[in-house]
């Protein structure tokens, strides 16, 4: 209460009114000099608040000031026009008075606050109540009595007042735009500072400070929703293209999210700094997306290579067992290939080894991770080469002979065949000569 000083009050006065959208003054009886004083910090709006260079504060001021409803109570007067002397409206009455110069004590403040409420408030209106009951004894327990109870004409005014109230009170509009309970309690907030920091609450970047409160907290709606999305694959093994699939859907939809903003606020983003800033959150908004998705990708090819790896060891757990066993000898070649292909088909068709690197850990394996087992095949295999180059020599060997041996046949058989083709002339020429 210590901190009620005309400054102080001058400066709530105008958040009052830059955050209402339909301002009421309640005050006693008819209108006066008295009461046009009251409303005295009308006149000081426009040095309680503050604008960026180059803006029209007066205008700004006007064009973001609420409806004015003028409500007098106890109201005794008849509302006579002096000059024609026939009965006009309340807000007649009230256009009247704030229209009327006075002179002398006081006039020329209250001429000022006449002129800033025409020129701030451009939609006024006013509102009559009579006294609503007749009694003293039942003025002080008002608030007890039934509606029912009270004077018929303070009703018929009342219900006027309530619709008029009803049907003018809409949503606050701020630079055009109409707002909602986070940005006007927003508002609230940053000329709440303005005021307790001792400065002067800056129309312009207050709206600032809103577009940016709006852009940052659908931005981290964005990537709640996508964390939150994520969280739910943490517990399970992936195929990487399956997995990347999903991820690319979770932040679709977390880019749409974002982008609501923009199509509730698109006369925001005529401004091309507004537009420039939402454009660069929504670049934010991707890298960082982005950076979630490569993180969790990694620790899923972490997670795959891990099942594979230990995969791997089991199935060939037994084939190292029987090759240090000594077990595979060249003669049982055939056993190693069948106990070999068993392991790799039970390594291929299991649900926990996933992805494309399947096959790397694999080679990975045999090449890298256990040296000897590549050893003792390479070793099977030479004996086997030699013991298949010694059968093929023996082979080749014996088919040389074979060969030889057929051309001494052939020969022989040459050799027979011209003596019977001699034989068989010489019987010819004996019985020619016979």
């Amino acid at each position: 209460m210590e901190a009620s000083t005309r400054t102080y009050d001058s400066r709530i006065f105008a958040m009052v009114i830059l955050l209402s959208s339909l301002f009421i003054y309640n005050s006693e009886s008819h209108i006066d000099e008295h009461s046009i004083s009251e409303l005295s910090l009308a006149a000081h709006i426009s040095n309680a608040i503050s604008t960026n260079s180059g803006i029209d504060k007066e205008a700004l001021i006007t064009e973001l000031s609420p409806k004015f409803i003028w409500v007098l109570r106890n109201f005794t007067l008849e509302k006579i026009h002096p000059e024609t002397g026939q009965e006009i409206s309340s807000k007649e009455y009230m256009e009247m008075c704030l229209r009327n110069k006075t002179s002398g004590k006081n006039s020329k403040d209250n001429n000022l606050i006449r002129h800033n409420i025409l020129k701030y408030f451009s939609e006024r209106d006013c509102f009559t109540l009579v006294r609503p009951v007749e009694s003293e004894e039942d003025l002080k327990r008002l608030n007890k009595l039934p509606f029912e109870n009270l004077k018929s004409t303070f009703k018929w005014e009342f219900t006027q007042l309530k619709e008029k109230i009803f049907k003018d009170t809409v949503a606050k509009k701020f630079n055009g735009k109409k707002l909602n309970g986070p940005t006007l309690a927003h508002l609230i907030v940053e000329f709440v500072n303005s005021i307790n920091s001792g400065s002067i609450p800056n129309i312009n970047n207050s709206w600032d400070s809103v577009i940016q409160k709006d852009i940052k907290d659908y931005y981290d709606k964005a990537i709640f929703n996508f964390k939150s999305k994520m969280k739910k694959l943490e517990n399970k093994i992936y195929e990487h293209a399956d997995l990347v699939k999903q991820i690319y859907n979770y932040k679709l939809e977390s880019h749409m999210i974002f982008d609501k903003i923009y199509y509730i606020n698109s006369d925001v983003y005529i401004d091309p700094n507004y537009l420039k800033l939402f454009k660069e959150t929504k670049n934010d908004l991707e890298k960082e997306l982005r950076k979630i998705e490569d993180k969790f990708l990694n620790v899923n090819l972490n997670k795959t290579t891990n099942h594979c790896r230990e995969k791997i060891k089991f199935e060939f757990k037994e084939i190292n067992k029987k090759f240090y066993d000594n077990f595979y000898t060249p003669k049982l070649i055939r056993e190693f290939t069948k106990d070999y292909d068993i392991a790799i088909k039970s390594y291929s068709s299991s649900e926990e080894c996933k992805g494309s690197n399947k096959l790397k850990i694999l080679t990975e394996f045999l090449i890298q991770n256990d040296p000897n087992f590549m050893e003792n095949i390479t070793k099977i295999l030479r004996n086997e080469l030699d013991s298949n180059t010694n059968k093929l020599d023996l082979e080749v060997k014996q088919c040389l002979m074979d060969i030889e041996d057929l051309e001494i046949k052939n020969q022989n058989l040459i050799e027979t065949n011209n003596i019977q083709e001699n034989r068989v002339t010489f019987i010819n020429i004996f019985y020619y000569f016979y």
